[in-house]
């Protein structure tokens, strides 16, 4: 579990930052099954990822209530870095942790981005689609974190969006 100090065009994908651009925090949470847990602080919404699947769930718990995204390949290759051209640039030291610094260059954009050894992003800094952001690691918790994170709680209702093309 990571939480995060976001500015710039990373704030606008914080749901209390009501799209636009500042600065935020939010808690990144991640298990080796590929799932990611996504929190805003002070905010009742939350959004689970699966990257196998390539599935969303936007979590509600005002409303209790969990809404299904579809998703395209394209919409998780910038968070699996798919087709990314990686060097190798210095290392660093983020919230307390080592961590090597690499260049991205990608379709979309590109930065960079400081990864432990067993790959926690602790900084990303770069320009996506010409908009640019950066998160920064103020807090890490190297732990397993309980499955229940990454599902649904029972009894919420269900929605899904369909897929478009």
């Amino acid at each position: 579990a990571v939480t995060y100090r976001t500015s710039g065009a990373a704030a606008a994908l914080i749901p209390n930052m009501g799209g636009g651009e500042g600065t935020g925090q939010m808690r990144l949470r991640w298990n080796a099954a590929g799932l990611l847990r996504l929190e805003a602080e002070g905010r009742p919404q939350s959004l689970l990822l699966n990257l196998r699947s390539k599935s969303a769930h936007i979590v509600d718990t005002s409303l209790r209530s969990a809404v299904l995204l579809p998703l395209k390949d394209r919409d998780v290759d910038g968070v699996l870095l798919t087709g990314a051209q990686m060097t190798r640039v210095r290392e660093d030291t983020v919230a307390g942790l080592g961590c090597t610094v690499w260049s991205v260059r990608a379709q979309k954009g590109d930065g960079t981005i400081c990864l432990t050894p067993d790959g926690v992003p602790l900084r990303v800094e770069g320009t996506v689609d010409g908009r640019r952001g950066s998160l920064e690691a103020v807090a890490v918790q190297l732990e397993p974190q309980p499955p229940t994170l990454f599902q649904v709680p029972a009894g919420y209702m269900s929605f899904s969006l369909p897929k478009f093309k």
